[in-house]
């Protein structure tokens, strides 16, 4: 491919990440409006929705420096891509789920180990090596900023 036609520019770079975080983080940090319908409609305590996302949490720190080394190694593209698949499967287990086990495999295990992979860390180093170094703030500040604006779309 000639330099003339990479589509792979720093603004494509940031609009891609940027709508990665968007899509990880809204979708995650609306999991919090639904507890007590979910609660409610499967007859279980809040403790079990709480548990499975309090199991997300600590899974998904445990699991970043996993992502980030998976990344260094294999590349972020691929990492990304795995982790928005899995991400689809935790959600597919999430509405299939019928017990609190199943709620905390699919939020819990799987779309916590998901966000590793589409979280902040994987994403803003791919966005910090597509900009030369003294535009690396700009570009990191406004990928920060546009991932977390997922919580409020």
């Amino acid at each position: 491919m000639a330099n003339g036609s990479n589509w792979r520019t720093p603004a494509v770079i940031l609009s891609a990440g940027t709508l990665v975080l968007i899509l990880a983080f809204g979708t995650r940090t609306s999991f919090g409006i639904f507890m007590v319908p979910i609660s409610e409609d499967m007859g279980w305590g809040r403790e079990a929705f709480g548990f499975a996302m309090a199991m997300q949490n600590l899974i998904w720190g445990a699991s970043q420096p996993f992502a980030g080394a998976i990344a260094d190694r294999w590349g972020s593209g691929r990492v990304v891509a795995a982790c928005a698949a899995m991400y689809a499967l935790g959600v597919l287990i999430m509405a299939g789920a019928a017990t609190p086990f199943g709620m905390t495999v699919g939020a819990g295990i799987v779309v916590g180990m998901a966000l590793s992979g589409t979280g902040f860390p994987v994403i803003l180093a791919v966005i910090a090596r597509s900009v030369p170094e003294e535009k690396r703030s700009l570009y990191l500040g406004l990928g920060a900023a546009g991932g977390s604006s997922g919580q409020v779309l």
